[in-house]
């Protein structure tokens, strides 16, 4: 089932309809791969509307907001603080995106400070981190990563690319959406 508008954006009804007694939780991914739409406030807290009225009832369900490509974003588009719209929120991101080191596996996972009882869910993540040794960096870029965290590569060559291929496409005859960030272009289509 799609859960997302004919724009991409969330289409917030489906969701709520496809959240079942065995959510857990709900994953996002914004600013979205492959589309690059960035969600934004407005839709982000009438999904957390859903999710609070499902905790109403004795179901909780984590907001789990992927957010790899947060520094690769044009035009000043802004994508919202997910903290600051649900506390039950986990952001996951990753650096091999926005410092264009393709394929390196480093990055943090980051717990709303207002989630109420997170000591399980830290052991458990922290005891997921430790298994997985595999997909862990090396000792030093984790030793380097709190350095980083204000930097980025430059995305104005990025939005160069993006901006040429937008506009022959357009110029093609497709209908796409010009996204926000990254360097996809998704084709609308009509039912």
């Amino acid at each position: 089932m799609s859960i997302q508008k004919n724009d991409f954006h969330l289409d917030i009804g489906k969701i709520e309809k496809a959240i079942n007694k065995k959510t857990k939780a709900v994953l996002i991914n914004s600013p979205n791969n492959p589309t690059g739409v960035v969600y934004n406030e407005e839709e982000l807290k009438e999904l957390a509307s859903v999710l609070r009225k499902k905790r109403e009832n004795g179901q909780r369900i984590f907001l789990i907001a992927d957010e790899a490509y947060k520094k690769l974003i044009y035009n000043g588009t802004v994508l919202p603080d997910v903290f600051n719209i649900y506390e039950d929120t986990i952001v996951v991101t990753c650096h091999s995106k926005d410092l264009g080191l393709a394929g390196e596996r480093i990055g943090y996972i980051a717990a709303s400070p207002a989630i109420q009882n997170i000591n399980p869910l830290m052991d458990a993540m922290i005891f997921s981190n430790r298994i997985l040794g595999f997909i862990n960096a090396p000792a030093l870029m984790q030793r380097i990563v709190g350095k980083f965290q204000n930097t980025s590569i430059d995305i104005m060559e990025y939005q160069v690319r993006r901006d040429a291929i937008y506009d022959i496409l357009v110029e093609s005859g497709f209908e796409v959406i010009n996204p926000g960030c990254l360097l996809y272009l998704s084709e609308i289509t009509h039912a």
